[in-house]
């Protein structure tokens, strides 16, 4: 009986025991749920709070992108930066300044059942031309190679030599053609295209007139200027123009002045048979395989696939020649002559006079220069723009060089080695050329040369000295051949009429100008401007920073590609104090639940 009584006890406990082990572990279970669910709702509201963010920025972007402009300034955003908040018309999309001229950081603030979240944009309220890699607004552009950046033409686009790979957005209003090998098969357009693009005219809108006002140097009339680039400073030598005089040279004519009675020595000749080293000749078809050896920009080239080259060599035949055997004296009538001396008139050209030099700090100037530049080289350690309503003539490299000695691109000056961005290279530095005629590379210029910059002609090309245009833009070549090594270039071309700096023949082989050449688009020039860059009335944007909660907390945080997001200023306003600012701006959160 007492047995039976300790049995029972024992099993009570044991079920006690079990009861409290089970109720422990649905406690545990159903405590890790609440915060499993409490996570998953966080993050489900976080989600929601950016959602809103966005699509608040999305609005914002859509009104930027359709508001009108006055003078250059985008309505909305002027609109929005005279507010108090300062925010896009019918948004809470806060704008203030982003530190470069006239970039600007949207943020848009959301929140949702107490969590919040941020976003934010860079806008620049205008787009530089200087966006371009390759314009050309009067005829095709012909390209080849590896060019970085957007490329457009009111003409035919014409893709030269296989294997080209274009990573920007490439226009043309009259279509795409494909030469020298290229095909559609083997030529990438990465960064997308469209070959019926509307004509475009942002030449037409640089005023020169407006440059010269802006300028902090403009040189006398009638003076030609070497224009030299020395770090922070930039030198201008002036110079008369050359001019054309007739001066007397003195040439002589062989006179017949009669005859006289003369022996005259004559070589007698038999015939023979005898062996003769005989030259012959044969037509050999060569074959030409297209390789991408051009200078980037091409002109010129036909689809011929080979010629017949004409090859000679000996042979020995048994033949019947003339052996001399002797000579013969015989009278003759000899005629005799006179060099008689005459004068003709010939031009002559007397090249220019130096008449000053003087050195100005580059300091973000316009230099505008009233006649030719006749030579442009040098290193640019800051920012100018050298402006003519002449031609240009640049005579060596124009590169970037910061105050370290470092340029902006490695190996500039190889046609070997990998051209790559430096990256110890310390930026703010910007060149432009903007001219009304020609900007040409010369003919004297060095084998190998870089060019650091923004070269844009209004009224002519850019390309190398000695190349002409018919009125459809087909190259040929005036004057005698030179042909030039490598032309690395890190910036943008705009221009009126086709950019050549490599001319082909019929076999497309480089017969003048640059036989390698690699183009690449300078992004900084976007946000390092040279001097009195024009701009279409268009908004440009930049990649969006995105992130929620805490990591918007201080203006300037995020997660983003510091490579191709545009600099910002040192201080931005904080994301909690956005949010403060324009929690009180009328405007449709879409909160369902709890929203502060």
């Amino acid at each position: 009986m007492n047995r039976s009584k300790l049995q029972k006890g024992s099993a009570l406990s044991v079920i006690l025991i079990l009861a409290m082990g089970v109720g422990s572990v649905v406690t545990s279970f159903l405590g890790r749920t609440l915060v499993e669910q409490s996570r998953v709702s966080q993050r489900a509201s976080q989600m929601r709070a950016y959602r809103q963010a966005m699509g608040q920025l999305e609005l914002a972007k859509a009104i930027i992108n359709g508001s009108g402009f006055a003078g250059t300034n985008n309505i909305a955003v002027a609109t929005a930066r005279a507010s108090n908040p300062p925010v896009i018309p019918g948004t809470g999309v806060f704008v203030e300044d982003a530190g470069p001229a006239r970039w600007y950081r949207l943020v848009s603030t959301g929140e949702y059942n107490r969590e919040t979240a941020a976003t934010t944009a860079f806008v620049r309220d205008g787009t530089p031309y200087v966006s371009y890699n390759y314009y050309v607004e009067e005829h095709p552009l012909g390209i080849s190679g590896r060019p970085r950046g957007k490329l457009h033409t009111n003409e035919e686009m014409n893709f030269y030599f296989p294997d080209g790979y274009y990573d920007g957005y490439v226009t043309a209003v009259d279509g795409f053609d494909y030469q020298a090998g290229a095909t559609i098969a083997n030529t990438t357009l990465a960064g997308g295209s469209n070959s019926a693009e509307v004509a475009k005219d942002l030449l037409d809108t640089i005023d020169f007139a407006a440059l010269a006002a802006q300028a902090a140097v403009v040189t006398p009339v009638d003076l030609e200027a070497d224009v030299t680039l020395l770090d922070a400073n930039v030198r201008i030598d002036l110079y008369t123009k050359p001019s054309i005089v007739q001066v007397p040279v003195t040439k002589f004519k062989k006179v017949q002045t009669g005859v006289v009675w003369s022996p005259v020595t004559v070589t007698n000749y038999v015939k023979q048979y005898q062996w003769v080293n005989v030259q012959k000749s044969k037509k050999v078809w060569v074959p030409v395989n297209p390789v991408n050896e051009g200078g980037v920009d091409v002109g010129g080239g036909g689809n011929v696939t080979g010629y017949w080259q004409t090859q000679y060599y000996w042979q020995l035949e048994w033949k019947l020649v003339n052996v001399p055997s002797g000579t013969t004296t015989v009278w003759k009538w000899v005629a005799t002559y006179a060099n008689v001396p005459y004068t003709v008139m010939v031009n002559q050209t007397v090249a220019g006079t130096f008449v000053s030099t003087n050195t100005y700090a580059a300091a973000d100037s316009i230099f505008f220069i009233s006649d030719n530049v006749r030579a442009l080289a040098g290193n640019l350690n800051g920012k100018c723009s050298i402006i003519t309503t002449h031609d240009v003539l640049v005579t060596g490299s124009l590169r970037y060089r910061d105050s370290s000695g470092q340029y902006a691109y490695l190996n500039g000056l190889s046609n070997v080695l990998a051209y790559t961005p430096n990256p110890a290279f310390v930026r703010n530095h910007a060149l432009g050329v903007i001219a009304k005629g020609d900007i040409r590379y010369a003919r004297t210029s060095p084998a190998i040369m870089e060019v650091n910059g923004s070269l844009i002609s209004t009224n002519g090309m850019v390309g190398m000295e000695g190349i002409v245009l018919d009125n459809a833009g087909n190259p040929s070549l005036s004057g005698s051949q030179s042909l030039k090594t490598s032309l690395r270039r890190f910036g943008t071309i705009m221009a009126a009429k086709r950019p050549v700096s490599s001319l082909l023949n019929n076999m497309n082989q480089v017969i003048h100008g640059f036989q390698e050449g690699q183009s690449e688009y300078d992004e900084g020039l976007i946000t390092y401007l040279p001097p009195g860059a024009p701009q279409e009335d268009v908004a440009m944007w930049h990649p969006n920073m995105r992130a929620s909660g805490a990591n918007f907390t201080f203006g300037g945080t995020g997660v983003y590609d510091v490579n191709s997001v545009t600099p910002i200023a040192a201080s931005l306003t904080p994301i909690t104090t956005v949010r403060n600012q324009v929690q009180n701006v009328k405007f449709d959160w879409g909160c369902t639940g709890v929203c502060n």
